[in-house]
């Protein structure tokens, strides 16, 4: 039996928004030894004008790996205990919506809950998710993780087996 040793060096380049990350797998040599795992941002940032890359043309897909829902959650003494209710208090302007940055899938489902429930609640943008959870606990805060807050609804669709042809 014959064993093959692979040895892989993982290089996290975080900043502006998936950004310089994704703009140095791009120059990589095209040689199959770069491989860039890419999040929603991948497709939002050339749409609002960041990267110097196209989706369909720099880069070939290969598969989809995982689909992350995004949980709203508020402080867990809030008063809010459902969706409704948070869309009943921003409509009387007592919400505040905070998310790791702009432009970030996180970003746009706040201002598309703004916009299908008519919402004029403002918009602060972090550099970061973790520094939004943690910098005001009256944010109300997409995010991937709840953390110590409660959540008021979750988007993602139920679980099924798919297969992905690319």
């Amino acid at each position: 039996m014959s064993t093959h040793t692979i040895v892989a060096l993982v290089e996290n380049r975080p900043g502006a928004g998936t950004v310089l990350g994704t703009e140095a797998a791009m120059r990589a040599a095209p040689d199959g030894t770069t491989v860039v795992m890419v999040a929603n941002s991948f497709v939002i940032n050339p749409a609002v004008g960041r990267g110097n890359y196209t989706v369909q043309g720099s880069f070939e897909p290969v598969c989809q790996l995982a689909a992350t829902p995004m949980v709203l959650v508020v402080q867990s003494s809030s008063s809010m205990k459902t969706l409704k209710d948070l869309v009943d208090q921003a409509k009387a302007g007592k919400v505040v919506f905070a998310s790791g940055g702009p432009a970030s899938s996180l970003h746009v489902a706040i201002e598309v809950l703004k916009m299908a429930q008519k919402l004029d609640s403002s918009y602060v943008p972090y550099g970061g998710t973790a520094p939004a959870i943690i910098a005001d606990p009256r944010f109300t805060i997409i995010s991937t993780r709840a953390m110590r807050r409660r959540r008021n609804a979750v988007s993602h669709a139920p679980r099924r087996n798919t297969q992905h042809t690319y």
